[in-house]
């Protein structure tokens, strides 16, 4: 893998909901991404907690940059544009802190047609934090 995309090259998702930093690995069956958790994050309350929405958005984000480092690699000139179709078995253990970083792994499960089947695990240190399963569909013209 090869660590100098820039991460809005990967993903189409534009501040203020843009919920990647950095993509450090990725293949064709998984990904490992991170997001540093700023005071003015989009997700972010005033009292500094980032909301589950926040964290589902960072799993869903982290699948799309899988995607679009794949479509590079494969030499498209345009990454693919997601969208979720099916969140399962989300289990939010705790909502992370303005400050803390957090470490997400995706696995890619299935593949049916347009329909991309992940499951995700977003990690702060070794603590793990949230996880989910999802289907995202991939537009047609992507």
């Amino acid at each position: 893998m090869n660590n100098s995309y820039n991460i809005e090259n990967l993903i189409p998702q534009r501040e203020p909901i843009k919920m990647i930093d950095s993509l450090i690995d990725a293949n064709n069956v998984m990904a490992i991404t991170t997001l540093f958790i700023n005071s003015n994050n989009y997700f972010v309350s005033t009292e500094g907690i980032m909301a589950e929405a926040g964290l589902i958005e960072h799993i869903a984000q982290s699948a799309s940059a899988q995607a679009g480092y794949l479509a590079i690699s494969e030499g498209r000139k345009k990454t693919p544009v997601g969208y979720i179709a099916e969140i399962r078995d989300f289990k939010c253990y705790r909502c992370p802190l303005v400050g803390e970083e957090l470490k997400t792994t995706i696995s890619v499960d299935d593949i049916i047609g347009n329909i991309t089947c992940i499951s995700g695990k977003t990690k702060i240190d070794k603590e793990l934090i949230a996880e989910t399963k999802m289907k995202i569909y991939i537009g047609e013209n992507s």
